[in-house]
């Protein structure tokens, strides 16, 4: 068996991982901004920006798992690699941001720079098949 006829189900499961640190951490994220917080600073803002992020984030899941059920992308082998490396690091950065309890601030570069350009590859391929009616991938 070649490491392509494993894609489709790789890719499933590190969205559905990256999906599962994304969701933990809407109900964790307190933790996050408690231990991030300077003297006199508002945790009325700094959560509101983190469950920004996570929303964001959530929402760019909808595209990805819309390419996937809906076929769009599913068996192109180059967006299912790029999709498995960004869930992949977006889950595994995500997994210690709920361990380790990091700093609230480092949610929104894990987020813009994992969960965005998946839901952005996403975009274009359903751009590209369906407004500009090309089929080529």
């Amino acid at each position: 068996m070649r490491a392509f006829d494993h894609l489709i189900s790789a890719r499933f499961i590190c969205t559905m991982g990256h999906l599962v640190c994304l969701l933990i951490l809407f109900n964790i994220i307190e933790n996050n901004v408690e231990k991030g917080l300077e003297d006199g600073e508002s945790s009325a803002a700094a959560l509101l920006s983190c469950n920004f992020a996570l929303s964001l984030g959530a929402a760019a899941m909808v595209f990805d798992f819309c390419g996937m059920f809906f076929g769009n992308t599913l068996f192109s082998p180059t967006v299912n690699v790029l999709q498995v490396f960004f869930h992949a690091v977006g889950g595994i950065f995500l997994s210690w941001h709920i361990t380790q309890i990091w700093h609230y601030g480092t949610l929104w570069p894990i987020i813009v720079f994992t969960s965005f350009p998946t839901a952005i590859i996403e975009i274009g391929v359903l751009l590209n098949a369906y407004v500009f009616k090309n089929s080529a991938m």
